[in-house]
């Protein structure tokens, strides 16, 4: 007699699972940790967003590693001013003979230490000792510049300076791309002062990587070692939730 092949059993767990293209864009809301579908997302998400070419000759940063260094720089620079306060808090005060007097003049002054930072006053500037800067006599022009060229990065636009004004991310430095194409001084005074500079490095960003690669690299063949670009640009920044970061000028 003929035998009959016997079909193969299929194991459950092989079979592909249907798909309801009605329900394709759906998500997860359980996180199951590390999958492939996640890690493919990830990898699409990525090369949307940076446009990162093989032989880059160039470093990179990341928008979070750039939030974290500037909140960084200003904690610093708000303990170093604190303890200036408190130097000049603890000075005897010209004229004043009673201790009580005294102190009730140092009690009148508040130099507003136990506030914390948060990302939108450390990007814009306001630390805890410039609530009473209207009361202050101003800085001198050296003193200004010497704390300006003490800051560890130079963060420059390489847009247009149209496209600048609208947007940028706040201390940031109009550095058109098209100053490259100049035989000669086609540096700005700020990129001279952090030129391979210890400690210190420049900052690349624009819109979504269209120009910032190329300045980076042109900067690098001239002889900049301490170039960085800024992953994703304003972009991603919008993306991440740190458009905190950018100074808008809408017009009507």
């Amino acid at each position: 007699m003929p035998q009959v092949a016997r079909k193969k059993k299929i194991d459950p767990l092989q079979k592909a699972i249907p798909k309801n293209p009605r329900y394709a864009d759906v998500l997860a809301t359980v996180d199951s940790g590390s999958s492939l579908s996640r890690y493919l997302r990830k990898l699409d998400e990525t090369n949307e967003n940076f446009k990162i070419k093989p032989g880059e000759i160039f470093r990179r940063m990341k928008m979070t590693t750039f939030v974290h260094l500037v909140i960084q720089v200003a904690e610093t620079n708000n303990s170093i001013d604190q303890n200036d306060i408190q130097i000049d808090n603890n000075r005897p005060i010209d004229g004043c003979d009673d201790e009580k007097q005294c102190d009730a003049i140092n009690d009148s002054v508040d130099p507003a230490v136990n506030r914390r930072h948060t990302l939108e006053s450390v990007i814009h500037g306001i630390g805890e000792c410039d609530i009473n800067d209207k009361d202050q006599l101003p800085k001198d022009s050296k003193t200004a510049k010497t704390k300006q060229y003490d800051c560890p990065y130079l963060l420059l636009d390489v847009r247009d300076k149209d496209e600048f004004d609208l947007c940028h991310i706040i201390k940031a430095i109009n550095y058109p791309h098209t100053m490259l194409s100049r035989c000669m001084n086609f540096e700005i005074r700020e990129m001279l002062a952090y030129r391979n500079k210890p400690g210190h490095i420049i900052i690349l960003y624009d819109e979504d990587e269209t120009v910032a690669p190329r300045v980076a690299t042109v900067l690098v063949e001239r002889g900049y070692e301490n170039v960085f670009l800024l992953s994703g640009g304003l972009k991603v920044s919008y993306f991440q939730y740190i458009f905190k970061l950018w100074s808008l000028n809408l017009v009507n």
